[in-house]
Parts: C-alpha cells; sequence; structure tokens
C-alpha cells in the first residue's frame, strides 16, 4: 500500500483553509448595509399632435410624434427658484431623480415661432421609490 505524500495532504488542507476563510469573509459585510435606498422621481414623454384642418380635403386622424430637445423644468410646487432641468432624448423621452415631495414641471417651447402650442405645467406628488409618469403633448394645428 502507497502512503500519499506528505506535501499533497497539505496543499488540500490548505486550500480548504483559504475557500472557508473566503467563504466567511464575504458573508461579513452584508449585515450591517442598512436600508437599500430607494430612488424615485419623474419620467415620461413629450410629444406633437398635428391635426389636419382645412386645408386637407378629407378629415385625418391625429398624427403623435415624439418631441426631442424639449427641456422639462421642475420646481417645487408652491413656488421658488427651478431644482433640476433635462432635455428630452431623440423619442422624446425624459427622466429626472428627486426626493418624494410636491412639484411643478414646466414643459418649455421647443423652439420660437414653430408654431407649437404649449402644454400647460403639471403639478405632480412624487412618491418614495416610485416615478410619477408624465405626457406633454404639444399641440400643431395644420391650416
Amino acid at each position: 500500500m502507497t502512503r500519499p505524500k506528505l506535501g499533497t495532504a497539505w496543499q488540500l488542507c490548505g486550500t480548504l483553509v483559504i475557500a472557508s476563510s473566503l467563504t466567511i469573509a464575504g458573508c461579513g459585510g452584508s449585515h450591517n448595509s442598512g436600508p437599500v435606498p430607494t430612488v424615485s422621481g419623474i419620467h415620461g414623454v413629450a410629444q406633437e399632435k398635428i391635426e389636419g384642418g382645412a386645408f386637407f380635403l378629407t378629415p385625418r386622424p391625429p398624427n403623435i410624434e415624439p418631441l426631442s430637445n424639449v427641456i422639462i423644468s421642475v420646481q417645487p410646487a408652491g413656488g421658488g427658484p427651478e431644482i433640476a432641468r433635462q432635455q428630452t432624448n431623440a423619442k422624446g423621452q425624459f427622466q429626472i431623480t428627486l426626493p418624494p415631495g410636491n412639484y411643478l414641471v414646466v414643459p418649455t417651447q421647443t423652439t420660437p415661432n414653430l408654431g407649437l402650442i404649449k402644454p400647460q405645467s403639471a403639478t405632480v406628488v412624487v412618491h418614495s421609490g416610485q416615478f410619477a409618469d408624465l405626457t406633454f403633448t404639444y399641440l400643431l394645428e395644420a391650416p
């Protein structure tokens, strides 16, 4: 009968000790990490709605398209300086992270003399861990 080499036994023992140490070390930090912070805010889309007017011989259904490069401004609901702002992306989308509270969300006019009617501002309540969903529709009436 052959006896295993002593070096092999020590290597195996050393591997088990290292593996156990790594397992214990990996478990230690998760107990005192505290609550996971929640993220809240607003998100939504800016769009333009083109409605046919007298120019068209037959009535057309409204055409709705995303509207990029709109500035969405956020202010305190009771008035005050701007808290945050963001420009909509190519798909007309925006997302702004905000703490829970009441806000006035103001869409801006995109380009002067473009003929778009700017939508009304919106008062919104942001709850902890949630995003309030908003849609701003700019109206363009064809002649």
